[in-house]
């Protein structure tokens, strides 16, 4: 009995420490698991680190500055030193940064501003290249029309300029001095038109004025728009043919007295000569700003002929047109003169023009009225030879 006893103990004593031994196991099972976890939250969430919130001792840091005898105050303003220091470092890596990123956009800035500004200019090559070729292609239509016998008026103003002004080849002055020109005063050909002619020649104008880049032929333009402008208004309103008191007063005045006149007329409106009826005044200024485009055209109409005539016999003839020029140069080179006698001149000079060009007319040919344009090719080769 006592063995068995015996044995029946020590079986307890063996279930007992095996059970005892599972518990130990699988408390040790359960904390490594544990600490698993909280290795595996660290390395996925550095931040969630707890001993991220303690202060860091750096223990051996520490001792060697007890070893030089400093004390804890010391070591704690030692510390603020470096961690103030550290601040200044890394605002100046800040700044540097901030300051790194504006150069960069700055650069970025300015080389997209270059692109556009080269796309533009090219865009700007192609409309300027655009223009020339829509002036060069209406400048050829207007050659053409003048060709066949049926010029529109903007092909005899446009033609003028371009024998005037314009570089060409002494082959080119000469087959185009061969065409018709029409020596009317450009604004008195312009009252000889109904509406519709007015308004074709107005769009006509408009078209010039916005491709033409040569500074007189553009002051030509600008005076013709204004006239044809004024024009297309009285037709449209009934006024046509019409002579008002104030543009019978302005009638036959030179450039140079019409701009007196202005100057004065200005004064008035503005208050200087104490009160005025400011309508009529005003209508005054509208009627001189026509006046003074006619007679703007009128002066610019006998330079061209002039200068077209001139033009065409030295093309021909290869030979200095001196001589020929030698009064204009006069009339020119006499800037003390009264401003009204130099108009008288020049008009008389433009009438001389006209008298030399109409009496080269062949006998045979019936006259035509003085609003069509005449052809006076040949004419102006053989004057004054």
């Amino acid at each position: 009995d006592s063995r068995s006893k015996r044995r029946s103990d020590s079986r307890e004593d063996r279930k007992k420490k095996r059970s005892s031994s599972s518990r130990h196991k699988s408390r040790r099972d359960r904390d490594g698991s544990d600490e698993e976890s909280e290795k595996s939250k660290t390395l996925d969430d550095p931040l969630a680190d707890p001993a991220l919130s303690k202060k860091f001792v750096w223990k051996k840091k520490v001792e060697q500055d007890r070893a030089k005898g400093l004390s804890r105050a010391e070591r704690d303003q030692i510390e603020r030193e470096r961690r103030a220091e550290a601040e200044r470092e890394l605002e100046s890596l800040r700044k540097r940064r901030e300051l790194r990123e504006i150069e960069h956009a700055q650069r970025e800035e300015e080389l997209s501003r270059q692109r556009r500004e080269q796309e533009q200019e090219k865009l700007g090559d192609w409309e300027r290249r655009e223009e020339e070729f829509h002036l060069v292609q209406a400048k050829r239509r207007a050659e053409i029309r003048i060709k066949n016998q049926r010029p529109k008026p903007i092909d005899v103003l446009a033609m003028n300029l371009r024998l005037a002004n314009e570089p060409m080849r002494d082959e080119e002055v000469v087959e185009l001095g061969m065409m018709r020109v029409d020596t009317d005063e450009p604004h008195r050909m312009v009252e000889c038109l109904d509406e519709g002619e007015a308004r074709e020649l107005a769009q006509d104008v408009e078209m010039y004025l916005s491709l033409e880049n040569i500074a007189q032929n553009v002051e030509f333009w600008e005076n013709m728009a204004i006239v044809v402008n004024v024009h297309v208004d009285q037709l449209r309103s009934g006024r046509a043919g019409m002579r008002s008191e104030v543009r019978g007063i302005l009638d036959g005045k030179s450039l140079g007295e019409l701009a007196e006149l202005e100057a004065d007329v200005q004064a008035k409106l503005a208050g200087e000569q104490g009160a005025v009826d400011v309508d009529y005044w005003g209508q005054v200024r509208e009627e001189l700003g026509v006046e003074k485009a006619k007679a703007t055209l009128a002066e610019m109409h006998a330079d061209i002929l002039e200068r077209r005539l001139q033009r065409v016999r030295k093309a021909r003839d290869g030979s200095s047109a001196d001589t020929a020029t030698g009064s204009a140069d006069t009339d020119r080179a006499e800037p003390t003169r009264d401003g009204s006698e130099v108009e008288q001149r020049k008009r008389r000079r433009l009438e001389e023009l006209q008298r030399r060009i109409l009496e080269q007319q062949p006998t045979s040919e019936s006259p035509r009225p003085s609003d069509e344009t005449r052809d006076v090719s040949q004419e102006m080769f053989e004057a004054e030879m």
